[in-house]
């Protein structure tokens, strides 16, 4: 009896564990995912439910967000404006400026600059970015910096080839601004040596870069030679800059960075050209003759191409009806009072797709205070500045790095030895900065910081774009200068009087 009963209990529980395990609905009777944001129902139905690699969704829509891109630069008001904030504010009229470091270690590990060096390489870059540093001659070095972000901005990424040609100037090197549209995204093949092309970039086995295949003629030029055939050039990746803010891991070509925005700019400025077009129609006050026969003959002055009857009318001028017409206005009421409102509005989700701020963009200060438009000033220059990081590693070291080699290897920096190239190649860099809000009271927080030690006089020269080194030199120069004129006088000290007992 007990192992009737025992194998009775062992079949019971064998069949609870093996039986198809139910899983609860909620009352609702509705299956729902654990996060709200990937739930499925009516007002999610047109969100994605899936993610391709960035390499595969820039491959579908480089081409066109491109295209589009270059439209609204050269069409739109407020896409031009962008381009121009990004050229002012991260590179400016005079461009990233080098300040080489170089120097010896002394006796105690003592730091000291060897000035006469760093004078002699400055000065010669210089002269090299306004002599030479491009290979059409049309730019100095600060034009192409403004060319290089600008690119980079509206096409999404920037393509310079190195020119290591002692034939090209006295100091052996040179930039070449490449069309990134000869950069062929469609062109996806398996090199000679076995390296996978993706994008016309070629990558090694750890995805790094190691050369880039380039048309020998831009696509969309229709004044090429028709004789000329289409090939590509493999050219090794260390003759080439290509940069680009990468928003992924993987990421082998850049995008536009108005993409976010494009639409909503390009409907705003249909929009924008419909009201100007009703207020413009509203203000003629036009209108149609009607007459009970339909006949307008008698009114018309004229007959477009599909037998219209037209009438036309001056500002200022009033015709006089002829017996059984009547006169139709044709008042178009918009734009009204909304407006501004709803451009305004349109504006600011297109500032925030841009990355700045909508009073900078607009140019629109009204109702602004001097503590929020500080905030928002503040708020963007980090943007800015961290572009002009970007700026700085991907094009200005590369470039100083390789104008360095070539200038000490054909002996045009004087008497600098190449030997010492891991001395000299001591580079920083000085990109713009910007004027104060309120430039009474940061300086006055400024002087504070610096009785209190938590910044020094050389961080507040390079807040403001400067070099405390030659900000110090020209005061120097300049008290000379006053005193050999005769315009700097020194009062003699004051002899303290002691004071009286009494």
């Amino acid at each position: 009896l007990h192992v009737a009963w025992g194998e009775q209990i062992m079949g019971l529980v064998k069949r609870l564990l093996t039986a198809p395990q139910q899983v609860s609905v909620p009352a609702t009777g509705k299956r729902s995912a654990l996060y709200a944001a990937a739930q499925m129902g009516r007002l999610t139905a047109s969100m994605a439910t899936y993610s391709l690699s960035a390499n595969q969704e820039i491959y579908r829509s480089l081409r066109t967000m491109r295209a589009r891109s270059r439209e609204l630069a050269r069409d739109n008001a407020h896409a031009k404006k962008f381009l121009q904030m990004v050229e002012t504010n991260v590179i400016g009229p005079e461009g990233v400026m080098l300040q080489n470091k170089a120097g010896d270690y002394g006796a105690g590990g003592t730091f000291k600059l060897d000035e006469v060096a760093n004078s002699i390489i400055e000065r010669e870059f210089k002269v090299w970015g306004y002599r030479g540093c491009e290979v059409t001659g049309r730019m100095s070095f600060p034009a192409a910096q403004r060319l290089y972000v600008r690119t980079m901005a509206r096409d999404g990424e920037v393509l310079l080839r190195r020119i290591r040609d002692p034939k090209r100037n006295r100091h052996g090197y040179a930039l070449q601004f490449i069309d990134v549209d000869r950069l062929d995204e469609r062109y996806n093949d398996t090199a000679p040596n076995g390296n996978a092309i993706r994008m016309g970039v070629e990558l090694n086995r750890e995805g790094r870069a190691v050369a880039y295949w380039i048309d020998n003629w831009n696509p969309g030029d229709m004044l090429q030679l028709t004789g000329a055939a289409k090939e590509r050039e493999r050219v090794p990746a260390d003759q080439i800059i290509h940069d680009f803010l990468q928003d992924r891991a993987e990421q082998i070509r850049g995008i536009p960075w108005m993409h976010a925005a494009l639409i909503r700019l390009n409907n705003l400025g249909a929009f924008d050209e419909a009201a100007i077009i009703a207020a413009r129609i509203g203000a003629a006050k036009m209108g149609f003759w009607t007459s009970k026969d339909g006949d307008g003959s008698a009114l018309a002055d004229d007959e477009d191409a599909a037998g219209n009857l037209i009438t036309e009318a001056e500002p200022g001028t009033f015709s006089v009806a002829p017996e059984g017409y009547e006169f139709q206005s044709f008042d178009p009421k918009y734009p009204e009072a909304n407006y501004d409102g709803f451009t305004k509005a349109c504006l600011r989700g297109i500032a925030s797709g841009f990355g700045v701020s909508y009073n900078s963009l607009a140019s629109d200060l009204e109702g602004v205070s001097y503590s929020s438009i500080r905030q928002g000033v503040l708020d963007e220059r980090d943007c800015w500045k961290t572009i002009q990081a970007q700026v700085v590693d991907g094009l200005m070291r590369p470039v100083f790095r390789d104008w360095l080699e070539t200038s000490l290897l054909l002996g045009q920096l004087g008497p600098l030895p190449a030997s010492k190239i891991s001395k000299f190649h001591s580079d920083s860099w000085q990109p713009r900065r910007w004027q104060w809000v309120d430039p009474k009271n940061d300086l006055e927080a400024a002087e504070l910081a610096v009785k209190l030690g938590v910044t020094s006089r050389s961080d507040i020269c390079a807040e403001s774009g400067k070099d405390f080194r030659d900000v110090t030199e020209q005061n120097k120069q300049d008290e000379a200068d006053l005193r050999a004129a005769g315009l700097l006088r020194v009062d003699a000290p004051t002899k303290e009087v002691p004071a009286k007992t009494v």
